[in-house]
């Protein structure tokens, strides 16, 4: 276990029933904050900026947001609703800082949930 306050990449990876495309090294770094990605037009890059140490959940399809969140304190990227690969540039950015890009078909929701099960369980069960 990351510690009582995070989980690592791998461990939120297992947890969605993701996968972890790049950045295979990088798996072991904590996450202290999660982030949804924004809904709205505003400025992803101020959004993001919000939170330090973060997993950043956003949907497939915004490479906008990808992007954005990829210029802040980024732990990984979580990309829902498909397994597939990003798009070009967000791997390539990714890539370029480090930072792992965990994909799974989960949903936003159901993403959610299942950290919030994760983070719930006693701390005695990551002995």
């Amino acid at each position: 276990m990351g510690g009582i306050t995070g989980i690592t990449v791998g461990e939120l990876a297992a947890s969605i029933g993701g996968k972890v495309i790049n950045q295979q090294d990088k798996t072991g770094g904590v996450v202290e904050n999660y982030m949804l990605g924004a809904l709205t037009p505003d400025s992803g890059l101020d959004y993001f900026s919000r939170k330090q140490k973060k997993a950043a959940i956003i949907r497939q399809e915004r490479e906008d947001m990808q992007l954005a969140a990829l210029e802040t304190s980024t732990v990984c990227l979580v990309l829902s609703g498909e397994d597939k690969a990003p798009a070009y540039r967000v791997l390539q950015k990714a890539n370029s800082r480090g930072i792992p890009i965990i994909t799974t078909t989960a949903s936003v929701n159901d993403i959610v949930t299942r950290i919030d099960n994760k983070l719930a369980k006693p701390a005695d069960t990551y002995k």
